[in-house]
């Protein structure tokens, strides 16, 4: 009797065991966390070379935001991912993880707005929304984050940043028509209009560049 019932305990234990192995986002807390808007910029190898699976985007993400200092304006940081041997790990880490439906297709295809949940062995990778506008109390229209088709720019009162720099900005000029000249070091400036409920014009007086912005 005594060895029928040691048999069934560990036949028990053993059942438990693989129970929880399978179901390791149910048995584990996330180490780290973050969300990041994916874009043009995650899509291209350091080298130029196109970038075709979400794992290898998602590790680009992170390479911009730790390596190369070029985060995209509703990036937030993550204390995991500093290193290129941490960064090398990633692919696998999704396979081995969780991805909301479509979301895959979404990184590839699109530009979404993705929450990665870290553990020690493998990611879970959702839709994520990014925060509102802050606004100062100034209260200038053009605060807040852009996609201007080139690039993410983002306003406060006081600093423009272009999308790999912030710059200070000098003088703010009003004019009649809605719009707002941004005067900087240099003599450089920019004109920024109203287009529409949630776009704007951008306009760079130096270069003679202009691109349409649609608030992010």
């Amino acid at each position: 009797m005594r060895r029928v019932i040691s048999f069934f305990g560990l036949a028990c234990a053993l059942a438990f065991a693989i129970f929880a192995a399978a179901q390791p986002a149910m048995a584990q807390s996330p180490i780290d966390s973050y969300c990041a808007q994916i874009s043009d910029n995650d899509k291209f190898a350091s080298d130029g070379y196109a970038l075709s699976d979400a794992g290898s985007i998602l590790r680009q993400d992170r390479a911009n935001f730790h390596r190369f200092g070029t985060p995209d304006a509703e990036d937030y940081g993550d204390s995991t991912f500093d290193s290129s041997s941490a960064r090398e790990k990633i692919p696998a880490m999704l396979d081995a993880g969780e991805i909301e439906p479509g979301l895959a297709r979404d990184i590839v295809r699109g530009y979404p707005y993705v929450c990665v949940d870290v553990y020690p062995r493998f990611l879970t990778v959702y839709y994520g929304q990014p925060s509102e506008p802050e606004y100062d109390d100034i209260g200038y229209p053009f605060i807040g984050d852009w996609d201007c088709e080139v690039t993410y720019m983002s306003f406060s009162s006081t600093t423009y940043n272009n999308g790999s720099e912030d710059i200070p900005i000098l003088e703010i000029q009003e004019g009649s028509d809605g719009s707002y000249t941004l005067l900087f070091e240099g003599d450089y400036w920019i004109t920024l209009s109203p287009n529409g409920p949630n776009g704007m014009a951008w306009f760079s007086g130096e270069s003679g560049d202009s691109f349409n912005c649609t608030r992010l």
